[in-house]
């Protein structure tokens, strides 16, 4: 259209669904990361589409704007330390991040719902509610519940200025609106929490 753009784009290296497919496939993450890399480019370029910046979250500079972040919530105060309890696999002898664990919903009895949420209903999930959780990794129901300490975010504390805000939006879509406002704020936003024990992520610059 004759109009001067910058294209910037990149791939997410780190996480659970990363960590897992290492596993799976018997291969490093940066192997991965570096496969897959290439393959969105080429896929992109078979399109016509090209980037001026093509990036990856595995980068110094990644790792920089990641705790900037988490200095402005510690700072406020936003960042709260909990010690719960978390699944832990015998077999596996490591804690289990919530997409680690898959069972049955507890509230719309759909099997191979995550640890963290089930796509069948949409509602967000504790994994002990799990019916017959099960490991990923090794497939077994060798868990148990083990204390581990976390930090976590108080998203409560911005239920009545979310809540404020999306009923200034009405033209939005109504479903949008509706089950943000239903199924998220009314329910009562709880603490989220904001870190994990796995190797493939931004690390903590907290002791």
């Amino acid at each position: 259209m004759g109009q001067d753009v910058i294209h910037v784009c990149g791939t997410d290296d780190h996480g659970v669904a990363l960590e897992i497919a290492s596993e799976k496939y018997g291969k490093t993450v940066s192997e991965l990361v570096s496969e897959y890399r290439e393959s969105y480019k080429a896929g992109m370029a078979k399109m016509g589409i090209n980037f001026t910046i093509f990036h990856g979250t595995d980068t110094a500079q990644h790792e920089q704007v990641a705790h900037d972040f988490f200095w402005k919530l510690y700072d406020q105060e936003l960042l709260e330390r909990r010690t719960i309890n978390q699944m832990y696999c015998n077999t596996c002898q490591k804690f289990l991040p919530d997409r680690y664990i898959v069972g049955t919903c507890p509230k719309c009895k759909t099997p191979g719902a995550n640890g963290d949420q089930c796509e069948a209903c949409g509602n967000m999930l504790d994994p002990e509610t799990l019916i017959d959780p099960t490991c990923k990794t090794c497939k077994g129901n060798n868990l148990e519940l083990k204390q581990s300490e976390h930090l976590f975010f108080k998203l409560d504390l911005f239920q009545d200025q979310l809540a404020n805000w999306l009923e200034t939006k009405k033209d939005r879509k109504p479903n949008v609106i509706s089950t943000s406002l239903n199924k998220w704020i009314k329910d009562s936003l709880q603490p989220r929490c904001y870190t994990r024990d796995i190797k493939c992520g931004i690390s903590v610059p907290l002791e």
